[in-house]
């Protein structure tokens, strides 16, 4: 069940800095602990990281808004029946879920990809056209990512600060460890 979709960076940038070394199970441990949306952690890093700049608060606010719903009533759900898949469903034929369960997680990668288009539309202009990665700022980035925190009340911990710094360094390669951590607690 594959749909087209119109090509866009923020989705190209996602599919690549996701596909880094520790990147998933860094966004899947902050999703867990603070039950963030990934979408908006990768929302900040491909912000700042191609040369978009800062999001304002206010514009947070309305990607939130618009995406939350979505976000908890289909891709959450789609997660969970995913999930409660892997593990053996007694009196079912594990090779038929396991079949079941890739559909569903085919379905929940498109919900995700609709859910990114919907966040570049809201963004507006400022969304469209192609990346600026050299004027890309790791600081308008980390920036980004705390404004989201602060918005869902949470104060970054040892461990948020340690998978931001995986996400963080598949976006900005180039950069060493340190200096990203840097970053974050500056």
């Amino acid at each position: 069940m594959s749909t087209e979709y119109p090509d866009h960076p923020f989705w190209n940038f996602s599919i690549k800095v996701y596909a880094g070394k520790g990147v998933s199970h860094a966004c899947i441990n902050i999703q867990e602990r603070h039950h963030m949306d990934v979408n908006l952690l990768l929302l900040g890093t491909w912000y700042g990281a191609s040369g978009r700049g800062r999001l304002s608060y206010n514009q947070l606010n309305k990607v939130i808004e618009i995406t939350s719903k979505w976000n908890k009533e289909i891709v959450c759900n789609l997660r969970s029946v995913r999930t409660r898949l892997k593990d053996r469903v007694e009196g079912f034929p594990m090779n038929q879920t396991e079949a079941i369960r890739k559909a569903v997680l085919s379905m929940e990668v498109e919900c995700e990809h609709i859910e990114q288009l919907a966040i570049a539309k809201c963004l507006g202009d400022k969304a469209l056209g192609s990346d600026n990665l050299t004027a890309g700022r790791i600081e308008d980035s980390v920036d980004n990512i705390l404004c989201y925190f602060h918005i869902k009340k949470v104060c970054p911990t040892d461990f948020d600060l340690n998978d931001l710094s995986i996400i963080l360094k598949s976006a900005y390669p180039k950069k060493n460890e340190n200096s990203i951590k840097e970053t974050l607690i500056r």
